[in-house]
């Protein structure tokens, strides 16, 4: 949850949601790419394409999943934050 600013909206939701699924998951990989990305201050904002790989923990073969959202981020004790995410419509 480092990633998150301390004013993420439910941040404390995020967590526990976050915890519950990946404890249903092996994760192999996670790697993003930042695409039109502009910087204002103390704030950013991007599309972040993410894509991460993994198994069941039931041992189901290898999948991928790749999400797209619009993000913001906020510079917070010397490096940048997730303060917002929205989906692509």
């Amino acid at each position: 949850m480092s990633c998150y600013s301390t004013d993420f909206k439910d941040r404390e939701d995020k967590k526990k949601a976050t915890l519950e699924t990946w404890g249903n998951f092996n994760y192999l990989d996670l790697s993003y790419t930042l695409k039109d990305y502009s910087i204002s201050g103390p704030t950013a904002q991007a599309k972040v394409e993410w894509l991460i790989k993994f198994y069941l923990k039931e041992g189901s073969r290898t999948k991928e999943n790749k999400t797209v959202l619009n993000v913001r981020f906020k510079k917070e004790d010397g490096s940048w934050k997730i303060k917002e995410t929205k989906p692509i419509s």
